[in-house]
Parts: structure tokens; C-alpha cells; sequence
């Protein structure tokens, strides 16, 4: 009895050492045609580190870069920062005629509603100065109000600024001469904000197809590297093979 428990402890040593070394130290083997044993794994971990090698340059284009976004935050919160910007948004192609639009339509509503209804001109300037949150356009507004107080009219301030444009200054000029100016401006509001939405709806109309196109190339872009990097893993594993 004794020599059978010992004989089974044994075979049991046996056997659980050779499962611990099968899961442990065993390394599946791919039998090629030559009958020759290769590591497949090896074959498998190159050719998965190639595509990951090709895909990498996707991967670090969508990773966002802080650093730049750092300093680019840093930049814009000081004055000279947030100065060059705001004049950016003003003359940039295509979006910077929509910000103008949408500026200097805010600024002619919200003074004409102040005006309007019975607020004084230096005090609805300096409301509309603190609406106003472009940094050119409110300095704009600030000299014009500095003016205004010293006895000139609206529109020559605004004339000088050069920062609205002139047919903002011809209505706000006939709306005083004929003593309307609160009418003149909501004029001008209303043809900023039409203009504004017309550019809106043409831009609206324009932007599916470019980012069907943008979608294109970049879908045509993925799978050229999807593709590459299989070819390139086909090829190693018949070079192996033929080996």
C-alpha cells in the first residue's frame, strides 16, 4: 500500500509538474510545410507590431497635442494675446466676415433697443461697450463714446474708428439727420442678420460635401495602411514558410 500511495504521489508530481510546465515554459508550434516546428508566436508578434507601426502615425495625428494647447491657452489670456486673436476673428476669409456680421448686428440691436427706450446715448454706448465681447470692436465703441461726450455725433466716431463698415455709418448718419436714430440702427441690425443668415445657410450647404471628402481620404488613407501592413504580414509568414 505504502508503495502504491508513493507511486501515486509520484505520478501526480509527474503530471502536475508537466501541466505547470506545458501552461508555464510550452510554446504553441507551427508545423510549415517542410516539416520543420517555427515559433508562430514570434511570426504573429512581428507582423501585429508592423501594423501597429503602420497605424502609428494615425494614432499620433488624433492624439492632441497639449503642450501647444498649453501655450496657445497661456497666449490668449493675456492682453496682447486676446488682442491678436479677436483681430483675427475679424479678417480671417470666411469666417471672419461672419463674426463681423454678427458683432456689428448685436451692437446695432442692442443699442437701438437702448435708445429706444429712453437711455441716454453715453449710457447706452457704455452698456453696449460691456455687451460687445470682441476687444476691437468694444475699444471701437469706447473712443466712440469718448467723442460722443465731448459733442460730436455718432457716426463721425464710428467713421474714424474703421472698424464698421460704411454702410453701417451711412444709415446710423441719415438716422440722424432725420432724427431716428434708434430706427436707422434696428435697420441695420436687420440687414446684418439677414446677410448673416444667408452666409449661415450657404456655408450649411457647403460643409456635407467637404466632409464627405475629408471622410473619403481619411477612410482611403486607413485602409491603404490596413492593407499594406496585411500584405506585409502575408509576405512574412510565406518567407518563413519557404524557409
Amino acid at each position: 500500500d505504502e508503495d502504491g500511495d508513493g507511486e501515486n504521489e509520484f505520478s501526480g508530481l509527474v503530471d502536475s509538474r508537466s501541466g505547470r510546465d506545458f501552461f508555464t515554459d510550452g510554446t504553441p508550434t507551427l508545423r510549415l510545410p517542410d516539416n520543420r516546428a517555427s515559433g508562430a508566436p514570434s511570426i504573429v508578434a512581428t507582423n501585429i507590431e508592423s501594423l501597429t507601426g503602420t497605424l502609428s502615425p494615425i494614432r499620433n495625428l488624433l492624439k492632441p497635442n497639449e503642450s501647444v494647447w498649453i501655450v496657445f491657452n497661456r497666449y490668449r489670456a493675456t492682453e496682447a494675446g486676446r488682442r491678436k486673436l479677436d483681430q483675427l476673428k475679424l479678417t480671417v476669409p470666411v469666417l471672419g466676415k461672419l463674426n463681423q456680421l454678427n458683432l456689428f448686428g448685436q451692437f446695432a440691436r442692442t443699442l437701438a433697443t437702448l435708445l429706444h427706450n429712453g437711455v441716454a446715448v453715453l449710457t447706452a454706448l457704455r452698456i453696449t461697450e460691456d455687451v460687445v465681447s470682441n476687444v476691437i470692436v468694444k475699444e471701437a465703441v469706447a473712443a466712440t463714446r469718448a467723442a460722443v461726450t465731448d459733442g460730436k455725433t455718432l457716426a463721425d466716431p464710428l467713421a474714424h474708428s474703421k472698424v464698421f463698415p460704411q454702410l453701417m455709418i451711412d444709415l446710423i448718419r441719415i438716422g440722424e439727420e432725420t432724427g431716428d436714430v434708434p430706427g436707422a440702427l434696428n435697420n441695420v441690425a436687420d440687414t446684418f442678420e439677414n446677410e448673416l443668415s444667408i452666409q449661415l445657410r450657404v456655408m450649411t450647404s457647403l460643409i456635407e460635401p467637404a466632409m464627405i471628402i475629408v471622410m473619403a481620404v481619411f477612410v482611403g488613407f486607413l485602409l491603404f495602411s490596413v492593407l499594406s501592413a496585411m500584405f506585409k504580414m502575408t509576405a512574412n509568414i510565406g518567407m518563413q514558410g519557404g524557409r
